[in-house]
C-alpha cells in the first residue's frame, strides 16, 4: 500500500508539473509578455487560461495541473491513515506477544543471532521490540536522519528474525514477520533518500 502512495505522490507532482511547463510554454507563446505575467504575477495564469479558454493546449495545462494536485491531496490524506494502520497493527502484535504463546528464552536483543538452546522456541520479543520502536519513531520522522534510524531498527528486527532455525515453532511466524518488516524497511529506506 505504501508503494501506491509513493506512484499517487509521484503522478500527482509529475502531472502538476507537466501542467505548469505547458501553461508556460503557452504563455510565452502568445507573447513574452503573457509568459512574463504567468511566472511572475500571482493569479496571472488564472486570468490566461480564461482568456485563452479555447485552445486545447491551455486547457489540458489545467486540467494536467488539477489532476496532479487532486492526486497528491488524495495521497497526503491517506498516507497518514496506512501508517497508522501499520502502528496499530504492530501495536496489537507486542500487546499480544504474552498471549500468543512465545516462549522467552531469555536472548538478548543486543544480540540478534543469538540461537536457542535445542528443544525451546527462539525469543521473538526483542524482533518484535525493535519493530515498535521503528514504528513509533516512524509517527515523528522528519529528516532523513530520522528515517535512517527506522530504516536501521527494521533491520535489526529483520535480522533477529531472520536467526530463528527452520526446526523452531515460531519459523513461520518470523518468516511472515520478515516480509512484513521489509516492507517496511524498504519505505523507512526510500524516506531516508529524500
Amino acid at each position: 500500500m505504501s508503494i501506491l502512495l509513493i506512484l499517487l505522490f509521484l503522478l500527482g507532482i509529475v502531472l502538476s508539473l507537466s501542467g505548469t511547463i505547458i501553461g508556460i510554454v503557452q504563455a510565452f507563446q502568445e507573447s513574452v509578455t503573457w509568459g512574463l505575467l504567468y511566472l511572475l504575477v500571482p493569479f496571472a495564469a488564472l486570468v490566461f487560461v480564461i482568456k485563452f479558454w479555447s485552445r486545447k493546449w491551455v486547457r489540458n495545462s489545467l486540467f494536467f495541473s488539477l489532476g496532479g494536485a487532486f492526486m497528491f491531496v488524495i495521497g497526503s490524506l491517506v498516507s497518514p491513515m496506512v501508517m497508522q494502520q501499520a502502528y496499530d497493527d504492530l501495536d496489537l502484535d507486542a500487546a499480544n506477544w504474552e498471549e500468543s504463546g512465545f516462549e522467552d528464552t531469555g536472548a538478548e536483543a543486543s544480540d540478534p543471532t543469538t540461537a536457542a538452546p535445542a528443544g525451546t522456541e527462539t525469543n521473538l520479543k526483542p524482533a518484535f521490540d525493535l519493530a515498535m520502536q521503528a514504528a513509533t519513531l516512524t509517527q515523528t520522522a522528519n529528516t532523513s536522519d530520522d528515517w535512517s534510524l527506522v530504516a536501521d531498527l527494521w533491520q535489526q528486527s529483520i535480522m533477529v528474525l531472520e536467526s530463528v532455525p527452520e526446526g523452531d515453532p515460531n519459523y513461520s511466524i518470523a518468516k511472515a514477520k520478515v516480509t512484513e518488516y521489509s516492507g517496511n524497511l524498504a519505505y523507512a529506506q526510500q524516506n531516508s533518500l529524500q
